[in-house]
């Protein structure tokens, strides 16, 4: 009878300990104090002269030492598991293991006496049938451990492994958090380097859109005003990378461009300036094409610099032809030594000249079609008496209900300038 009651009172004792460890380890969701908090629960419940928790990636196969506590006796700093040893059996069986006497053990044959323990329990962090991690329990002298040891043992591993991964998850919640802030910062900075407004010259119509793919984009487009000259500038780009790098890339490439104007006499000796500079600065082997071109507004003349950009399309009113602004250079940051050509294209009234990046005829529908430069062509000539904000607008619309419930893939960017009547 006594030792019945003496197990029930056991039973009931752990059951406790198992809700205070729930308790307490719920209590917070900081990784790192969680992880403590199992360390010294862990100790106290099992009676240990030491807990160590080490986390598995089962990638690399190693385990990294996460926390630690001690009885109030001896103490030891604990070894990195070895590769044939216990821990890392465990960690890549997801089994348990349970050493009454580590002196009996062929695994601690070789180590020396006043660091192996006089027994061990080891046992699987798991969540699902995923090891994340291993607890370690290290007695000074050897231990017996029964069944009910044993169980309760598991389940307070289980607990713990709840908590660890929950504390995790909170971690992983809060990276996102900050990552999406931060994103959104990158944007909102990324759009306050796009134009305020459009260019506002006689004789000539502006418009532009802009929709990035995702939160920041490696598409840009930009206006300026040439000094000391009545002409126009504008350029359009496309970033080789997407995401971050892009975007910080873009901020670089726009200044560079900026900076450029100013230390050349045309827009071909421009180009070459800045790719020099682009190539020194680029990394991982990053680039921009681009199209820059500038409007002489009384005479209606284009002078055009293309970086291996797409080919912009000029609409031709007499014969409602398009023709295409070949390149004239190879993007910008791959080749320190190129030099790039200009050209000059006059527009008559009613003319325009659009400027894309690959984004735009690359939008693909469900159906896996694009819509491809044939259904451009065919959507300026419907819209080609529209003002060049109003077809901006259009395009954007017809973009939106042919991709349809399809993820926009790339960033769109477009740009239209029109010689009005």
């Amino acid at each position: 009878m006594l030792d019945i009651e003496k197990a029930l009172r056991l039973q009931n004792a752990r059951l406790s300990a198992l809700h205070e460890v729930a308790m307490g380890l719920t209590s917070t969701l900081n990784l790192g104090d969680v992880l403590q908090r199992v360390a010294e629960m862990a100790q106290t419940l099992s009676d240990s002269a030491h807990a160590h928790i080490f986390l598995y990636d089962d990638a690399r196969d190693e385990l990294l030492l996460a926390a630690s506590h001690w009885s109030t006796g001896q103490r030891s700093i604990p070894i990195q598991p070895r590769q044939g040893g216990i821990t890392h059996l465990v960690a890549r069986s997801g089994e348990p293991e349970f050493i009454d006497n580590t002196a009996d053990h062929p695994s601690y044959a070789q180590m020396p006496s006043q660091i192996q323990p006089g027994a061990l329990a080891c046992l699987p962090l798991l969540n699902g049938k995923r090891v994340v991690g291993t607890l370690n329990l290290g007695y000074w002298e050897a231990h017996s451990f029964d069944d009910a040891t044993r169980q309760f043992l598991d389940m307070m591993a289980r607990q713990a492994t709840l908590a660890i991964e929950t504390a995790r998850s909170h971690a992983e919640a809060l990276k996102r958090a900050q990552l999406e802030h931060e994103l959104q910062v990158a944007r909102e900075f990324q759009a306050s380097l796009m134009p305020g407004e459009l260019p506002r010259v006689e004789g000539w119509d502006f418009g532009v859109l802009w929709q990035p793919a995702h939160t920041v984009s490696g598409d840009f487009y930009d206006f300026l005003n040439i000094e000391n000259e009545s002409l126009q500038g504008f350029l359009i780009a496309d970033i080789s990378d997407k995401g971050m790098p892009a975007a910080l890339f873009t901020a670089l490439a726009r200044s560079t461009l900026r900076a450029s104007i100013t230390t050349a006499c045309c827009p071909a000796d421009w180009m070459t300036h800045a790719n020099r500079v682009l190539w020194r600065d680029t990394v991982n082997g990053m680039f921009v094409t681009l199209c820059y071109a500038q409007i002489e507004p009384g005479c209606g003349e284009m002078i055009y610099v293309n970086a291996g950009h797409n080919p912009p399309l000029w609409f031709r009113r007499a014969d409602q032809s398009f023709t295409p602004l070949t390149r004239t250079g190879i993007a910008l940051g791959v080749d320190e030594e190129r030099s790039f050509q200009q050209r000059v294209i006059r527009l008559e009234p009613g003319e325009f000249v659009l400027f894309y990046t690959d984004g735009v005829i690359e939008a693909a529908n469900s159906h896996g079609e694009e819509l491809g430069l044939d259904c451009l062509r065919r959507f300026l000539l419907d819209n080609q008496t529209a003002s060049a904000s109003g077809m901006m607008d259009a395009l954007r619309k017809s973009l939106n209900t042919f991709m349809g419930i399809e993820s926009q893939f790339d960033d769109m960017t477009a740009l239209i300038v029109k010689r009005v009547e």
